[in-house]
């Protein structure tokens, strides 16, 4: 049957599948017009991210894991498919020429003629790991009529967007990142004195460019070098062009600095901020009329000031957002692999969900607050009154199934939903008839829910004979990228 079906029509099923490299490597074996509708699903984001390992493997040589699609990518005939190339992980500290992974990673940035993306941000690496690749990242964004005499001329796409950390923003390769043309996007994570000096010309010449300046600016971290006077010099280079924005942390600046600064960005669409207590509120809310999505770091709350402070903080920052469609919460523990059931006593998130329901109910398309507790009121209400929801993850009391039920027509687009059940009696165990039953005649359009680390996922089941279906619910596994997996020892 598969050879009746086309090429474009195999391209936009296997799109669907783009997270479940399993079930894509599988495809890939149908024939060739599979293997090729695979294979751009497959090779679109190429990883290098060795795990740590506490002894220096001396046999060897060139740091690439065994799970990792670098090694096939760079053949000829899945290159042309690799849209992001990402290095990050414990990469050996070991010196060239006994260590050949920057050279490997230099000859590879030829080969990817379609890049749009590259991602620097190794946790370990030799100090000249990224030497070899600047200067090819320089020329692949140099355009014909900048290139001048002398310079390697490359028939390359060039480069949309560059993520890195120290390992290429130090004093020795700084002065030579900023020189590469024509981005997009920039991400530093933890940026040190040197780039930060240099960052307001670099966004001065990127203003200039046809593309008329960055569109995404994001200082992830430990911001620590970020005071108000750097602020205040990149300001004029991104004032009309920035639609996202993130800020780590920096105990530098006040909030005040933070509302003042952003208020100043016209079309500011996306904003990630990092939270910390301070005993200064901030004096006027940001104006951000486009913002629709907003991100909140935070070190995780465990008693009510703390709580009752971060909320209030957050409903600050959105008060002036009436296009809010999406708020995220991420702790700093929401990496942590803990106990599936939380038995501790868990402080309610209520006085938030009530101002989202007062002030973002129409827009609100999209909640996660992972380890932030709502109460079982607080939900039903949320569900009763943000009726365009269509993904939530919270942790919540055992209620949540009877308020899933309840609210089948209140929530019609819910179609994803994660819960981790607390304030429960230790050794609570979810029983999994309770969820198939929540699933069947809870919300029409969830299709996915998630309980305590577990998930299902529902879908129709056509029996052709009769034409007649039914709606089934079974356990689901997570997917996991073959470089996020444990690689044997």
């Amino acid at each position: 049957m598969a050879k009746f079906l086309n090429f474009d029509l195999i391209a936009r099923v296997i799109e669907l599948c783009r997270d479940d490299y399993g079930l894509l490597y599988h495809c890939s074996l149908v024939n060739w017009e599979f293997n090729r509708a695979a294979s751009r699903m497959l090779y679109a984001h190429v990883v290098i991210s060795p795990m740590f390992k506490p002894v220096l493997n001396l046999r060897d040589t060139s740091s690439i894991p065994e799970n990792s699609n670098f090694p096939s990518a760079i053949l000829s005939r899945n290159a042309s498919y690799v849209l992001v190339l990402e290095i990050s992980g414990y990469i050996s500290p070991r010196s060239p020429p006994r260590n050949t992974i920057a050279q490997t990673i230099a000859s590879s940035l030829l080969l990817f003629t379609s890049l749009q993306t590259v991602i620097l941000t190794p946790a370990t690496y030799h100090e000249e790991l990224f030497s070899p690749s600047i200067p090819l990242l320089i020329a692949r964004n140099t355009i014909p009529e900048e290139q001048g005499d002398g310079g390697p001329s490359l028939n390359l796409s060039p480069l949309a967007s560059l993520v890195v950390n120290a390992s290429c923003t130090d004093d020795a390769h700084a002065p030579d990142l900023v020189k590469i043309s024509h981005l997009r996007k920039i991400g530093l994570v933890s940026p040190g004195r040197k780039i930060l000096e240099l960052l307001p010309t670099w966004l001065k010449r990127l203003e200039r460019e046809p593309s008329r300046g960055v569109k995404e600016l994001h200082l992830k971290a430990n911001c620590g070098s970020v005071t108000p006077g750097v602020l205040k010099a990149i300001l004029p280079h991104i004032q009309n062009s920035v639609q996202a924005l993130t800020l780590g942390l920096s105990y530098s600046l006040t909030n005040d600095d933070v509302f003042g600064f952003i208020s100043q960005l016209h079309h500011l669409r996306h904003l990630e901020l990092r939270y910390y207590w301070q005993l200064k509120q901030p004096a006027h809310p940001p104006s951000l009329p486009q913002l629709r999505t907003f991100v909140v770091s935070f070190m995780h709350t465990n008693t009510v000031p703390e709580t009752q402070a971060l909320d209030k903080w957050i409903r600050r920052a959105i008060e002036l957002s009436p296009l809010l469609e999406e708020l995220k919460l991420v702790s700093d523990s929401d990496g942590d692999n803990s106990t599936p059931n939380d038995d501790g006593a868990q402080v309610a998130h209520d006085s938030l969900i009530d101002h989202l329901v007062k002030k973002h109910s129409i827009r609100l398309r999209v909640l996660t607050m992972t380890t932030s507790f709502v109460n079982g009121k607080a939900l039903r209400v949320l569900f009763d009154r943000c009726g365009g929801l269509e993904e939530i993850s919270t942790r919540v009391n055992k209620t949540v199934f009877t308020i899933l039920r309840e609210s089948k027509m209140a929530v019609p687009h819910l179609r994803s939903a994660s819960f981790q059940i607390c304030n429960v009696k230790r050794g609570f165990q979810v029983d999994p008839a309770v969820v198939e039953e929540t699933m069947r005649n809870g919300p029409l359009a969830l299709r996915n829910l998630r309980i305590n680390g577990c998930s299902w996922q529902g879908s129709w089941k056509v029996y052709p004979d009769t034409l007649a279906s039914e709606f089934m619910v079974a356990r689901a596994e997570d997917k996991v990228p073959p470089w996020g997996r444990r690689q044997k020892e």
